[in-house]
């Protein structure tokens, strides 16, 4: 079997690495050993259960896949899923593509070094001129209050911009016909400042950033905003238990 990888050698600080893109239009997941030892380091972090890799390996022909890696070592991966949106603004038609960050994962050993942000940019990038998209995309996410780690993630993403947010019953992928409700999101925090438990409710919450507007932000204080994130995961626990079973 001949798989189609691209590898550049790239350096960060004082550690060199490779860059490695499986795009799902030429190869995809053919086997699971391509991945399997990426997801069962994720799983202990994310608490993912067995069938989302699952998802993943059947629906290899969607997934987009990035890593760094050091030998074998895996530094970070992140895995896109591309899609299109559709809405109604004005009694037209609308739409745009969104690309879902499936996951994002970078290894404890090599945290606080700048790689969340290099790799996100590094694949986007590569997604952006591999595809043709012309850099009109959304970037687009959930938070799971199941994920441990799920205040540190809603740091990181809100440092990148991913500015806009909403509280919402499902997943993000289930709302591709409701694009101008995704439109309307706002900053987060605000959500957050201003949630009503009588009025609001929201197992997840779903944040975007346009891809050319990505980084482009002042950084917030990472203690103020894990303090956020834990207040967030107290309001989507009370989410999850105004259902039965939430999405995953």
């Amino acid at each position: 079997m001949i798989m189609a990888l691209f590898i550049y050698p790239l350096v960060l600080g004082t550690e060199t690495y490779r860059f490695v893109k499986y795009f799902s239009d030429e190869q995809g997941i053919k086997v699971p050993e391509q991945i399997v030892d990426d997801y069962n380091e994720a799983e202990d972090e994310f608490n993912v259960e067995a069938m989302d890799f699952d998802y993943i390996f059947h629906n290899g022909n969607k997934i987009d896949i990035f890593q760094y890696k050091a030998g074998e070592e895996l530094i970070a991966s992140v895995f896109f899923s591309r899609d299109k949106f559709y809405g109604i603004v004005d009694r037209k038609i609308i739409q745009r593509n969104v690309v879902f960050v499936y996951t994002m994962y970078v290894s404890k050993r090599h945290r606080g070094k700048g790689y969340s942000k290099r790799i996100l940019k590094d694949a986007a990038d590569s997604l952006n001129k591999h595809y043709g998209m012309n850099g009109d995309f959304l970037l687009v996410l959930h938070l799971n209050p199941q994920d441990k780690d799920m205040d540190l993630a809603f740091s990181v993403y809100y440092n990148l911009n991913f500015r806009s947010g909403g509280l919402s019953m499902i997943g993000p992928n289930e709302k591709q016909y409701f694009l101008e409700e995704l439109l309307q999101y706002r900053n987060p925090c605000n959500v957050i400042d201003e949630y009503d438990e009588e009025r609001d409710r929201g197992a997840y919450m779903v944040m975007f950033c346009e891809y050319p507007k990505l980084f482009m932000c002042e950084k917030e204080r990472y203690d103020k905003l894990m303090d956020y994130g834990e207040r967030l995961r107290n309001i989507l626990k009370r989410g999850w238990l105004q259902e039965p079973s939430p999405a995953s």
